[in-house]
């Protein structure tokens, strides 16, 4: 059964106005007329008052605080990150904080609210590469994984607990980085202790 949504829900097949105790049930319930049964679910703000709105306007009276911004308006909290009072029009709440809007810019320009970033720099991806393409394109860069296994270790591990992509993702990319990094540089010391034993059985046939 569906119902009209205007002020209140009406019955679907009498159109009676339908007791709000009905409405938000966890069955079906009859209609108070026809007896129809009727299941209603709706958005809480059909059937709840609206919460009381603190007016954003309000004028400073004598012995009351100011907003740091509109000093003819009333302050009605301090910013938790500057300690400034301001109005309910500067208010503003983010990750459960009431900061004004002169912190969330601040803030945001120095990079700590993450849950702003429309960007990142992908860090992962950036040591996988260091770590990949001297494998990929061996010669002559082969010789460069004595920097590269190193570097993307190196990256790996600084930027480990940064945000990644503002889309999410597993810290799959630093953990190859890792792996490949390490291998590289297992194969640089491979490669130098088979030098030095044959430097040391060249000079020991002398």
């Amino acid at each position: 059964m569906t119902a009209s949504v205007r002020r209140h829900i009406d019955c679907a097949r009498c159109n009676t106005p339908l007791p709000r105790e009905l409405i938000n049930l966890s069955d079906f319930r009859p209609c108070p007329k026809c007896a129809t049964p009727q299941w209603i679910t709706a958005f809480p703000a059909l059937v709840e008052p609206p919460a009381a709105v603190e007016p954003s306007d309000a004028s400073v009276m004598d012995g009351e605080a100011g907003c740091f911004y509109h000093d003819h308006k009333k302050a009605v909290t301090v910013c938790e990150s500057c300690g400034r009072f301001i109005c309910a029009l500067c208010r503003l709440e983010f990750n459960n904080r009431q900061i004004c809007p002169a912190c969330l810019q601040s803030d945001r320009a120095k990079g700590q609210l993450d849950d702003l970033d429309h960007t990142r720099p992908l860090h992962d991806s950036t040591a996988l590469l260091i770590a990949v393409m001297p494998l990929v394109l061996f010669y002559p860069f082969a010789l460069a994984t004595i920097v590269t296994g190193p570097l993307a270790i190196f990256l790996s591990i600084r930027h480990w607990n940064k945000p990644s992509s503002v889309l999410g993702r597993t810290k799959a990319r630093f953990i190859i980085a890792i792996l490949l990094g390490s291998l590289q540089i297992a194969g640089w010391i491979f490669a130098g202790i088979v030098g030095f034993g044959q430097i040391v059985s060249v000079f020991s046939n002398v």
